[in-house]
């Protein structure tokens, strides 16, 4: 996925996405294969509806999760 795709996706296209990651896994930490859940979190976290509306650098952390998965 480019970049500015992934700036471009809604809160429901995230969500949608986190969805099919699963549950948190006894004993693993809480983002623990569920990069899209992370970034779900921190869009609502922050109130926003789209990725790119999140800090700079998160976006790039969050990013850099997604395209590593």
């Amino acid at each position: 996925m480019r970049r500015t795709d992934f700036e471009r996706m809604s809160a429901q296209q995230v969500r949608l996405l986190a969805r099919a990651e699963g549950s948190v896994q006894r004993g693993k930490p809480l983002y623990f294969e569920r990069p899209w859940q992370q970034v779900l979190d921190e869009m609502e976290d922050a109130e926003v509806r789209t990725v790119g509306a999140l800090n700079a650098a998160r976006v790039r952390t969050l990013y850099e999760g997604v395209s590593s998965a």
